[in-house]
């Protein structure tokens, strides 16, 4: 009984993200797109593992004919971007600073968001967390 509960509110999930997509791609006014924009951003904060998809779903809708369309897709990346956990990092010395990127490696106007949406691969990162409780269990001796 629980698996057919789990399973059906995945698919109204689903069900509830497409009428999003929907919105962001035909609603009449700018405001229910940007809601639906929105709304599609907060699931990435509930499920992080679906960043990759969302993001490319939502590059189809940078693609469309459709001003309204494309403005709600860009208010979407920035509405889930706005919901992605940033890692910080310090510089150790500055050395660090003094290093510049060679010419031609990546500059903004060869990027294409579309090339990294469709064939980018995701980063996997750690901030070793998930070590952590290894070691708590350990006695100081064994470690």
């Amino acid at each position: 009984v629980h698996g057919g509960n789990l399973e059906s509110q995945l698919q109204m999930a689903e069900s509830r993200l497409q009428k999003l997509f929907k919105l962001l791609d035909t609603a009449s006014s700018p405001a229910t797109r940007s809601m639906a924009a929105k709304q599609i951003g907060a699931i990435v904060a509930v499920q992080p593992h679906k960043l990759s998809a969302l993001l490319t779903q939502i590059g189809v809708f940078l693609r469309s004919k459709s001003w309204a369309t494309r403005v709600a897709a860009g208010e979407a990346i920035g509405a889930v971007c706005s919901h992605v956990r940033v890692l910080s990092h310090t510089i150790s010395s500055s050395s660090d600073m003094d290093v510049s990127p060679l010419p031609g490696v990546l500059s903004f106007s060869e990027f294409d968001i579309f090339r990294v949406l469709s064939r980018g691969t995701p980063l996997i990162r750690s901030e070793g967390t998930e070590f952590e409780a290894v070691w708590d269990r350990k006695d100081p001796q064994s470690r």
